[in-house]
């Protein structure tokens, strides 16, 4: 599912009015050594880690200098009873400390978290004390400059991941539909999965991996009576393309989520790092259980009113251009697959169908971009993929080595190897050229071979990938390699190949630019025997015409590749062929 065109194009303008006032409205402080920037919450959109932190939004303002004569900012009359509030911004400043008061009530100091990454910070606090009606007020000390892009409040007594709250709110223990303030579980229907009972679970880094503190209280069962949907997020601000700054940021994540929001733990299930390493998040509820035994998950708190039933997913990462400065990460293919994987293992172990995989901000009442516009971009070839999976499984079929040279024709070299075939019965290669693919070998026998592709016409980059079938007809990818070919700055007629040949081969030439081509095949005597090319070409790129010379007989002949463009004649090159018998 993605979001309708004209509901992306409101969300935008909703976005660039955010940052608009924003900026109409910044306001730059200094006093006694201190300097801050103040900006009014954006949207949730704006921030989908702090969307999923499930806050009311609430604007920020220039405040009156307090009685110490320290600069202030206050927020608009909060939309609810409130019992914690936070602010999200950036700073350069590490050693940032803050506080907090409502209306004229005591200065509380502010929990400050930091991604491990960049300079996002996360500021607030929790507490028992409930507030209504009135205005929070904020400020902070430090040397550096101090951006605020959202705030929010929230009220904690409404949250049931543990089953404390639940037990104090509905007076029901753990198995119990209905949390406070969680919507009823969807009616989804019955799960009916194709299941190849074959796909093993990703590597995981547990949480002793990441020195994860304990779960506060005691866990209530995620499956109440079962799994019902799959969430995807993604943490802006929050990115990690490393192992160290995967395991730092589950860390940062857990503050903020237990000790800001005040959660009973990290919220989300599962991460992810950009470099495709998956994180236990929440704990199982057998702690010493491990994936592959496909453990009881816990009630997590990713999405708001939507988490029973529901096993969250976060990338680290943001995906979401234009409406966040440097949003614009991507999937990278190893990353993809990871994630394919992760909700493969999910969907068939927990019985979630693909089709109850869905990104934060689709689940209903979500105003949240999360889990960005990049990654809903590819939303359905995720489910796509997942449901690949499903069929295929990921249990190896074999392991095999894929290797390639190009040269300055334009021509690809492949040679291959299998260094375990034992399940493999057959086996293809496709050229992966943009967005197009095409089988280009195809063998029964796993066994080293080459060939030479002439058929590549993109310019740049393309790749390879091998697969293995095996004798029940799963197939799984093997092996892949890149290759660049060349982009020549002039026009190119190539040699022929095969060369000689016995019944077809194929010619090639490069276009740096539009042209009128014509190209001919002539006999040793100058007749025209085969007109190959006749017309307007448009684009630049490798052009590779067969020519098929069955009804001729052997012998030399030529052919002849003129380019015409609009002052006259730009190219005339000839090159001779040799057919045999």
């Amino acid at each position: 599912m993605r979001y309708p065109a004209t509901t992306l194009r409101k969300k935008r303008l909703r976005a660039d009015s955010c940052r608009a006032l924003s900026l109409c409205m910044a306001v730059v402080l200094g006093w006694m050594g201190w300097t801050a920037v103040s900006l009014p919450a954006a949207a949730q959109q704006a921030s989908p880690l702090f969307a999923d932190l499930g806050t009311d939004a609430v604007t920020l303002a220039p405040s009156p200098l307090s009685k110490t004569g320290e600069p202030a900012w206050i927020t608009e009359p909060i939309p609810a009873e409130a019992t914690g509030f936070v602010v999200q911004g950036t700073t350069p400043d590490r050693n940032l400390t803050g506080w907090v008061r409502f209306e004229n009530g005591p200065w509380r100091p502010l929990r400050v978290v930091f991604s491990a990454t960049g300079d996002t910070f996360f500021a607030g606090f929790h507490g028992d004390d409930a507030f209504t009606a009135g205005r929070f007020e904020i400020r902070f000390e430090t040397r550096a400059a101090v951006r605020l892009s959202a705030a929010g409040v929230f009220d904690n007594r409404k949250d049931a991941d543990r089953e404390e709250a639940v037990e104090k709110h509905e007076g029901k223990r753990e198995g119990k539909r209905g949390d406070q303030g969680e919507a009823p579980p969807e009616k989804t229907g019955e799960v009916r999965l194709q299941k190849s009972g074959i796909i093993l679970p990703p590597f995981m880094y547990d949480r002793k991996a990441w020195n994860a503190d304990p779960f506060r209280g005691n866990p209530v069962a995620l499956a109440r009576p079962d799994y019902r949907n799959m969430a995807f997020h993604h943490a802006a601000g929050f990115w990690a393309t490393t192992h160290e700054e995967g395991l730092e940021q589950l860390k940062a994540i857990q503050d903020l989520h237990q000790n800001i929001r005040g959660w009973s733990d990290i919220g989300y299930h599962f991460v992810l790092d950009q470099s495709g390493r998956l994180y236990q998040g929440r704990p199982f509820l057998r702690s010493d259980a491990s994936l592959d035994s496909v453990p009881a998950l816990a009630m997590g708190a990713h999405v708001g009113g939507h988490n029973t039933g529901n096993i969250g997913v976060c990338m680290l990462g943001c995906y979401h251009p234009p409406y966040i400065a440097r949003c614009i990460d991507t999937l990278s293919p190893p990353t993809f697959d990871s994630l394919a994987v992760t909700f493969s293992f999910l969907s068939e172990n927990y019985g979630v169908s693909p089709d109850n995989l869905r990104g934060h901000g689709q689940f209903p009442g979500a105003a949240t971009s999360c889990p960005g516009e990049n990654n809903l971009a590819i939303f359905d070839d995720l489910v796509e993929r997942i449901r690949n999976l499903l069929v295929t499984g990921n249990a190896p079929l074999g392991r095999a080595a894929l290797a390639a040279r190009s040269d300055e024709d334009g021509v690809v070299h492949l040679s291959w190897e299998f260094l375990d075939a034992r399940n493999i019965a057959g086996y293809r290669i496709e050229r992966v050229e943009g967005p197009s693919s095409v089988v280009i070998f195809e063998g029964d026998q796993p066994q080293p071979g080459d060939f030479t592709d002439g058929g590549a016409t993109w310019p740049g980059q393309i790749s390879y990938r091998l697969y293995g079938r095996s004798a029940s007809g799963r197939e799984q990818l093997l092996a892949t390699v890149a290759a660049t070919l060349e982009r020549p700055e002039r026009h190119v007629l190539t040699e022929n190949y095969p060369e000689p040949f016995l019944h077809t081969t194929t010619i090639r030439y490069y276009l740096p630019q539009d042209g009128i081509v014509h190209l001919t095949v002539f006999d040793a005597l100058g007749r025209s025997v085969a007109n190959l090319a006749e017309g307007t070409a448009e684009d630049e790129g490798w052009r590779h015409i067969p020519f098929d010379a069955t009804r001729l007989p052997s012998g030399t002949y030529f052919y002849r590749l003129r380019i015409e463009g609009f002052s006259g004649t730009t190219y005339d090159k000839t090159h001779s062929l040799v057919r045999i018998q």
